[in-house]
């Protein structure tokens, strides 16, 4: 488990590596909107055209009838 751990953390740390590199500001911070383009980090406003968040988690596989299956 430690070395699967290891390796995923490099995964991390290297798509995390790629985005910067892209020029792509990477805040790792509770946030809510204020509006579709301004963003409130406990007090600090952060305003950019595009925003993207995420999140993490698994994905929801909801049990409708002919839903395209993934494995």
């Amino acid at each position: 488990m430690k070395s699967v751990h290891r390796h995923i953390e490099h995964i991390n740390y290297s798509y995390c590596q790629q985005l910067r590199n892209a020029g792509i500001e990477i805040i790792k911070e509770r946030a809510v909107f204020v509006d579709a383009h301004t963003l409130d980090l406990n007090g600090h406003q952060v305003t950019a055209d595009k925003i993207l968040i995420a999140v993490g988690g698994k994905p929801n596989k909801p049990q409708i009838p002919g839903k395209v299956k993934f494995k």
